[in-house]
Order: C-alpha cells, then structure tokens, then sequence
C-alpha cells in the first residue's frame, strides 16, 4: 500500500485522534485545535499531490525502537531502501517524492495509527512541506558554518 492509497482509505478524525493521543498528551484545548487545523491542512495537501515515482526503490519504514534514556519503545518511521538495505530520515523530505511509496509496517498497526506516526514524521517541522524544506536549507547552512569554524578539528579526524 503507499502513503495515498493510505490516506485515502482512512478517516481522517480517527487518524488525528491517534496523533492526539500519542503525541499531545497535556496539550491545551487551544494546541489541540492548532495541531487538528494544520494536520488536516497537511492531509489535504497529501490528498492533493500529482503522482510522482521519482523515489519508487524507497519504502515508507516504520518500524519499533527502544529508546535507552525513556526506558521505553517507540512507532520510527523513516525511509528505507532496500536495494542498499539502508535507513534514512524521512523529515525533510519532499511530500511530493513520499506521496507515491509504497509502506513496509513490520510492527503491524492498524491503518488509522499507521497514518498518525507517518503524518507526526513528515509534518514534525511543520505543516506543510515548504516549512520542512525550510528548516532542512537553515540546518545545512548551520552545518557549512559550524564546519568551518570547527575546520582544524575536522581535518585532523581525516
């Protein structure tokens, strides 16, 4: 199944009410609200996007990790390529590039929950995706700066 075909199976208020539940615990009545207008806003974009297989050999990955510092599990949900058997962070990418991939769950959730992790994921810079873009373009340019300051120390790892 892909990120589409999985939105537009699902219900979108059972959907937020996983996000809710699992990432808005204590929240306020006003964040709640805020968190429900900009997931829908993202829901709808997702819903919206033209087909594109640009990135088909990638997997939408989640998967259960243990979080030594929480003494606890958590849902990750990542990219994977299965050709490399690689895994790389799905934050910053396109929407546009994920809409289409197909989902590999090998903790085996329900559709509605499946959805609530995917969408905390991709909207976790905000919610839409010239906001993660954003953030990704102010990170690398942090990383050249912070690279060059610390150059010496770089160069002395090499």
């Amino acid at each position: 199944m892909t990120l589409r075909q999985l939105i537009t199976q699902s219900n979108y208020k059972k959907v937020f009410n996983y996000i809710r539940v699992a990432y808005y615990k204590g929240a306020s009545r006003d964040e709640i609200i805020e968190a429900d207008i900009g997931f829908r806003a993202a829901w709808d974009k997702l819903s919206s996007l033209s087909k594109n297989s640009d990135r088909a050999n990638f997997l939408i990955f989640i998967s259960e990790i243990y979080d030594d510092l929480a003494s606890e599990y958590f849902i990750d949900v990542s990219l994977r390529d299965p050709v490399s058997d690689s895994i790389f962070s799905m934050d910053f990418s396109c929407w546009s590039e994920i809409i289409d991939l197909n989902i590999e769950d090998v903790v085996g959730l329900q559709n509605n929950e499946l959805l609530s992790h995917i969408l905390w994921q991709i909207s976790f810079w905000g919610f839409s995706e010239g906001k993660s873009i954003k953030k990704k373009e102010q990170l690398a340019e942090l990383w050249k700066k912070f690279k060059k300051e610390f150059k010496k120390d770089f160069d002395d790892i090499s």
